[in-house]
């Protein structure tokens, strides 16, 4: 059979080919590269959203202090809850008691725990709370000390070394005069 071709043409068409079917490889591992980054560019995109609105979202220095904030209210709504379960409102003694108190705090002085018990000379009274500083705690003091139906209220020197929210418990009797 005759030769239509010569076989330097042959080598020619052949690398022609060759070329052809590389450059055809090359533009689909292109094409594939294209559609992946078309098909991955919004997840990466919605991603990086969902992140900046996370870091955003994230507990501030304020939003701390207000939980540590309601942290503490709530643990003087549970002494007032305590307080009240302990109380005879149906005493006259134990009514007048607490008055007293609160009015002498004047809000410079929280209680936690206020525990009356009656026995034959009067009340004891076991006052657990705290003061905003040692000046409040100490005018609390002098005011408690002025009424003559309180005694025995001393502070402990160990609890007047902190200058500011100091806590205290104190036993003293309350005597109707």
């Amino acid at each position: 059979m005759p030769r239509i071709s010569t076989i330097k043409s042959n080598k020619i068409l052949r690398r022609e080919y060759r070329l052809r079917f590389i450059t055809a490889f090359l533009m689909g591992i292109a094409l594939a590269i294209l559609i992946s980054i078309i098909f991955i560019l919004p997840s990466y995109t919605l991603l990086s959203f969902y992140e900046k609105s996370y870091e955003k979202s994230s507990t501030s220095e304020e939003q701390l202090t207000n939980q540590k904030m309601n942290q503490e209210y709530l643990q003087k709504l549970d002494g007032v809850h305590e307080l009240s379960q302990k109380i005879d409102t149906n005493s006259v003694n134990h009514l007048k008691v607490i008055q007293k108190l609160s009015e002498y705090a004047a809000n410079s002085v929280t209680f936690n725990v206020v525990e009356l018990s009656s026995t034959g000379e009067g009340l004891d009274i076991t006052l657990r709370g705290q003061a905003v500083s040692r000046e409040a705690l100490l005018s609390f003091e002098d005011k408690i000390d002025s009424d003559t139906n309180f005694t025995g209220f001393d502070i402990p020197i160990e609890t007047l070394t902190k200058p500011t929210n100091i806590s205290f418990n104190i036993i003293f009797t309350y005597h109707e005069k």
